[in-house]
């Protein structure tokens, strides 16, 4: 749990992966161990409350609002997410499942590409996958000086915000690498979230097959991005020198 700058504000945002969540909760912090959440938060009226679920109910009392969120599927514990903070939503119009992106005050509208993009990327897995996302929404949270690229916490996945926000003018490198970003995140919702490997010493199988699916949808939604090709220049290289090291 970390304080992000959020414009002229901070936001209490959450990284459990691999070890965060026991230094939050008291809990069998370990992959192989899932868990049903029930979580309710109670904070100062005017921010908003972000968890894996949707929002089951609200009361206020005074300045300060308690949030009640519905019950998670079994999930391991570096999967949990809480965020609040003064974030701005903008809302998907259509679609069984609802999608959104968070941002800073006055910056959601830089979202609106990586929207449509998350949108057809789920459409595509659950496509690929054969089993439908598994959750009734799918935020997606931009955490300015977040020390990562993203992390796919289960129906709240957070990116750095560079990697999220994507102005009209971004050259053609950097939105092949946003959103090669946000569909492998949400690959991770069936695999590594829904399947889960038993240690992390068999992490790489999430990350690997993520990547792998990433590409594949990539590749057939958005064919001008040359995503195989890239992959191929990429991890080629990568397997070159590494095989080269003594």
């Amino acid at each position: 749990l970390y304080r992000s700058r959020f414009g002229d504000t901070h936001i209490l945002t959450t990284q459990c992966e691999p070890t965060g969540a026991r230094q939050i909760f008291p809990c069998l912090d370990r992959p192989d161990v899932k868990a049903k959440f029930r979580f309710s938060a109670t904070a100062e009226a005017a921010p908003e409350v972000v968890f894996n679920t949707p929002v089951e109910s609200t009361e206020t009392e005074g300045s300060r609002r308690r949030w009640k969120f519905a019950v998670t599927p079994p999930m391991a514990t570096y999967l949990f997410y809480l965020g609040v903070g003064p974030f701005e939503r903008l809302n998907a119009p259509t679609g069984k499942v609802s999608m959104s992106i968070l941002a800073p005050a006055g910056r959601s509208g830089e979202g609106q590409r990586a929207l449509e993009v998350a949108r057809a990327g789920l459409e595509e897995l659950e496509r690929y996958y054969r089993i439908p996302y598994p959750l009734p929404k799918l935020d997606l949270i931009a955490v300015p000086e977040f020390p990562f690229g993203a992390m796919e916490n289960w129906g709240a996945i957070t990116f750095r915000d560079m990697q999220l926000l994507i102005a009209p003018s971004t050259p053609a490198g950097e939105m092949r690498y946003t959103v090669a970003t946000i569909v492998h995140e949400i690959a991770h919702q069936w695999f590594g979230n829904l399947v889960t490997p038993s240690w992390w010493t068999d992490i790489w199988l999430n990350e690997s097959f993520a990547t792998f699916v990433e590409h594949k949808v990539v590749e057939r939604r958005y064919p001008e991005l040359k995503s195989v090709e890239d992959f191929l220049s990429i991890w080629t290289r990568w397997g070159f020198m590494l095989d080269s090291l003594p």
